[in-house]
């Protein structure tokens, strides 16, 4: 089974996108007032601090996807988004930035942090395993969300969300933290449901923290998409594989578990794409800031806490630099002095670098719908222009990330997929008193399912084998050799099958 930490650390999280390691300080820290254009012109609508609604003048017309498509958002009447932000307030304080200062924010503000400090008391009573905390004491803490799961429910209640967020290294995603923590209770509200045998109960609450997934995928960062990997792979270890253990399961059980897995995966948009997206906006606008407002950028970064150095673009690098990786500043053309040379960048020269950004980008979505595996190996071919003895261009395509949650969102994909496999056959046994299936094929078509779960990584079926007398779905993973479900990977890189066992019957 796949590994994944319940929660990431700060850092662990932040490697992957600059934008991230100010989204990670929003997240668990105090934060300036946003500046007077950031403000909401309804106050009765709470926003992401310094929102960016339209797509910026000086993007221009060369951006290699749809930037009219990617700005737009329903109207705040429609858009599940705002209801959202109300309804995480009361899985968070860092909400509080997303509302106008006054005594109610205070107050919502102060009773969130009394209620995370109870919140951070059960998590660490629940390392060490699931009874750790009697039922009694369990209702209790899980009845002080009544409010926030309602408004979380009402908000889910809207067809569409798009979280409207800033662009830049300095964008504050508060809402990211606080959905972890809404994911985690209605998750732990679902344990108990299950444990009172209430499977519908438990399975509704599951549907809603993947519903809460798929509403952070619009405009989603990296972290955006860290944060719903590790949601999904919660929701699979707390009630998807719990579910398959009970003894008392019936078919119609697994048949509303596989209509939630299917929905969830005909309804999750392109992550792949929607992350370049974000990425590429967060590059130019990064770079712009490095050659036309180096002042104002440091200001900016000081304020959310980020320690510069004195050299602000070697700071900017270096949070994108992943452990054991040089640094784009060496080598030819390197100089003391490396802002003042992105400051005296003339606008030509800031066309050319912001062509090569989009060349890269373009390239890079044009790889989205092929498998998996091809994705992740071309992606981890560094760009040519990168090792240039130009410096400047070595510093632009020093700020693209390193495509870390592709691989991650590959796995979880492959394990999702593996796990509707894996209920048609649970399905099947209940059926056919116990008997395993003649083929995978068989308990798909018995559960009634249009479309066989794909693997990802090769655009193949997902494929089954029976390892003593136990039945194992699994794609095969990064190397796209068949181990036959014997070799499992459980990380990004590891060779081997993504394989998902079939619980042993409590």
């Amino acid at each position: 089974m796949i590994r994944l930490d319940d929660e990431f650390s700060r850092r662990s999280l932040l490697l992957w996108l600059p934008g991230a390691l100010m989204s990670g300080l929003a997240m668990a820290s105090p934060q300036p007032p946003s500046p007077p254009a950031a403000r909401p012109s309804r106050t009765n609508v709470p926003r992401l601090p310094g929102a960016v609604t339209r797509p910026p003048e000086w993007l221009g017309p060369e951006a290699p996807f749809d930037v009219a498509a990617y700005f737009k958002a329903p109207p705040d009447d429609q858009n599940a988004a705002p209801l959202y932000l109300d309804a995480l307030f009361e899985f968070g304080p860092e909400m509080a930035v997303c509302f106008p200062e006054g005594p109610v924010r205070a107050r919502r503000e102060r009773t969130a942090k009394e209620r995370m400090r109870r919140y951070a008391e059960v998590a660490k009573s629940l390392e060490r395993g699931p009874d750790a905390v009697p039922p009694r004491e369990m209702n209790a803490f899980l009845a002080l969300y009544d409010e926030g799961l309602a408004k979380l429910a009402r908000a889910q209640e809207r067809p569409r969300c798009v979280f409207q967020a800033g662009i830049g290294m300095n964008a504050l995603l508060p809402h990211l933290q606080d959905a972890r923590n809404a994911g985690r209770v209605l998750l732990w509200k679902a344990r108990r449901l299950m444990e009172q045998g209430s499977v519908p109960g438990a399975l509704q609450q599951a549907s809603r923290v993947l519903r809460l997934v798929r509403d952070l995928q619009p405009r989603g960062f990296t972290i955006a998409a860290m944060v719903g990997v590790a949601l999904e792979r919660l929701a699979m270890n707390e009630v998807f594989l719990p579910l398959l253990q009970s003894r008392g399961l019936k078919a119609e059980h697994c048949d509303a578990a596989l209509a939630i897995l299917r929905e969830h995966d005909s309804k999750s948009i392109d992550v792949y794409s929607e992350v370049l997206r974000g990425e590429y906006l967060l590059c130019r606008s990064t770079l712009r800031d490095l050659v036309l407002h180096q002042d104002q950028f440091r200001r900016d970064l000081g304020a959310a806490g980020v320690r510069i150095g004195p050299s602000l673009v070697e700071s900017v690098l270096d949070t994108n630099r992943r452990p054991g990786q040089g640094t784009p500043v060496t080598g030819p053309g390197a100089t003391s002095d490396l802002d003042a040379k992105m400051a005296s960048m003339t606008p030509s020269e800031l066309a050319r670098q912001e062509a090569k950004l989009t060349a890269l980008y373009r390239d890079r979505l044009g790889l989205a719908g092929t498998p998996y595996a091809e994705r992740i190996r071309r992606l981890a071919e560094p760009p040519a222009e990168g090792r240039s003895a130009d410096i400047l261009t070595r510093v632009a395509l020093g700020l693209v990330p390193a495509p870390d949650s592709v691989p991650w969102s590959a796995l979880v994909q492959a394990a999702l997929r593996s796990l509707q496999a894996l209920t048609a056959v649970r399905r099947w046994q209940i059926r056919h008193s116990g008997q395993l299936p003649a083929s995978l094929e068989s308990a798909a078509r018995d559960a009634g399912l249009a479309r066989f779960p794909i693997d990802p990584y090769t655009g193949g079926p997902v494929r089954l084998a029976i390892l003593d007398g136990k039945p194992v779905a699994y794609c095969l993973g990064e190397d796209g050799k068949d181990d036959q479900g014997r070799t499992a990977a459980t990380r990004p890189g590891q060779r081997g099958d993504v394989v998902l066992r079939m619980p042993d019957q409590k």
